[in-house]
């Protein structure tokens, strides 16, 4: 097995079998960024002496993960081509061809077959994007936060490689443990602004901002306590308050983030 040439866009791998049926079973690692074009070209050498039954002469791109490579991508890939292999008139080539256009993060994991009568070969997808962020609060969002509570919040990030999510607040860097802050017994000096990012790729791309308030709790001697019945909370990247009450200064950011 060997790579072709790899232009910015798209990319051509080979999965070439030699003469009489190289094709094998170890599987290969391709490395992609969302939104590049793939094209696999699958290849098999036979001798001519050896070409006899035609069904033997068909190569066909098969996927376990076809819940995420489509039949009909697939399909788009199963003619058999023969070609002349030059300066040898001993053998003879065939060759199936699959393109996926635009490749997108869903495809983060996907497999790819090709299959001849003699063998296996494969090929697995490893698909880099950028991050979208997800939000969560506890106590959820539309719950008022007063003094004296625990509260926690969440940065869940969408990205490939996996990396977890740093929290700044007011600008400035804030105590977190794999994308989340606790805050045992809140105070109103908490109040502020917060909001996640992460770098990728050498930039650094941030979610929305979201603005802490918190009320004075009024009678010192005991700690707020909400219903048990918690709102869902989860604010997207998107500004999209996935909660049964909005908040709309989750909209508002103080800073001007790199990227969303």
């Amino acid at each position: 097995m060997s790579s072709a040439a790899v232009s910015a866009s798209s990319y051509d791998f080979d999965l070439g079998g030699g003469i009489g049926g190289g094709i094998g079973s170890d599987t290969a690692l391709l490395r992609l960024q969302e939104g590049d074009d793939l094209r696999v070209a699958c290849a098999m050498i036979v001798r001519k002496q050896n070409v006899r039954d035609a069904a033997k002469n068909v190569l066909k791109w098969t996927s376990k993960t076809a819940s995420i490579v489509s039949s009909l991508e697939l399909s788009a890939g199963q003619d058999t081509v023969e070609y002349f292999v030059q300066n040898n008139d001993d053998v003879i080539g065939f060759l199936a061809v699959l393109e996926l256009p635009d490749v997108n993060r869903t495809l983060n994991g996907a497999d790819l077959s090709c299959s001849a009568h003699f063998g296996v070969a494969s090929l697995g997808l490893e698909v880099h994007y950028p991050p979208t962020f997800t939000i969560k609060r506890t106590p959820g969002f539309g719950i008022p936060v007063v003094e004296g509570m625990t509260l926690s919040l969440e940065c869940l990030v969408d990205v490939y490689p996996q990396t977890f999510g740093f929290w700044l607040k007011d600008e400035e860097e804030a105590d977190s443990v794999n994308g989340t802050i606790v805050l045992d017994a809140v105070g109103v000096d908490d109040a502020g602004w917060f909001q996640c990012y992460v770098i990728y790729n050498g930039e650094e791309y941030s979610s929305i901002a979201y603005f802490l308030s918190v009320k004075e709790n009024k009678d010192k001697r005991k700690p707020h306590k909400v219903d048990s019945e918690k709102l869902p909370a989860a604010l997207s990247s998107d500004g999209d308050i996935e909660s049964a009450e909005s908040l709309s200064r989750l909209a508002h950011t103080p800073r001007q983030p790199n990227k969303y």
